[in-house]
This record gives structure tokens, sequence and C-alpha cells, in this order.
């Protein structure tokens, strides 16, 4: 069984397949199956508003964004016997003119925080 704590509330996220992924960052994540009657919700938003960045300067590749926006995911596990799960991840999209649309988003070590911005355990309802 996988199980998350956080706070000193544990939620027991489902049954461990003993299977993993590897992901694009070469980081593993382990695989669970969810018992009978178990919710698991995942959306992705992005921010309403983006902002101008006319000062950003890219000496590398010589390309600089000209606008940047929040993209968020979000994972809620609700289990059939009442815990639930709330997990809230931020990264940064950027728009490049010469590519004329918003690359993929990525964590800026520059615009903290990205990454795992919140976890939230609850007992139930």
């Amino acid at each position: 069984m996988l199980v998350l704590s956080q706070g000193g509330k544990s939620v027991a996220l489902g049954r461990d397949t003993g299977m993993s992924l590897r992901t694009e960052s070469g980081n593993e994540a382990k695989v669970f199956a969810l018992e009978s009657g178990d919710r698991l919700t995942f959306t992705r938003v992005q921010s309403r508003i983006p902002w101008p960045t006319p000062f950003e300067l890219n000496f590398v590749t010589g390309h600089s964004p000209s606008w940047k926006r929040y993209r968020y995911w979000s994972l809620t596990l609700q289990k059939r016997s009442g815990p639930a799960v709330a997990m809230t991840w931020r990264y940064v999209e950027y728009y490049y003119e010469f590519q004329h649309g918003w690359a993929d988003a990525d964590m800026d070590a520059d615009d903290p925080p990205t990454g795992l911005v919140r976890v939230t355990v609850s007992d139930g309802p």
C-alpha cells in the first residue's frame, strides 16, 4: 500500500502495483492502483493574466520570452472512505515572438516557487 503523509495526517493512495515509471527528468514515479470507489481527478489550468517581460535577456540563445504566465496542475484523490489528498504544482510558461506561441511549462529558479506548491491531506467530510 502506498501512503502519503503530511502534517501528521496520512492517506493510503492505493495498492502498490510493483511498477514504476521514469519521468522526463529521470526521476522514478511509483504506479499505484486505486481502490474501488475512489475518485482521482487531474486538471491543468493556466493563469488568465500573463505579464510582459521587456527587460529579460538571454545571452545564451539570444531569444528571450516577451510574456510569461503560470500553468497549474492539480491532482485530487477522494477516497470512498472519506479522506482526501489535494496536490498542486505551479510552473512558468514563456511566450516567444519568434515561435509565435507559448513554450512548454518549466520550473524557473528565478521565479519561485515553482514545482509542488501545495499539499493538503484531510480526514474526510
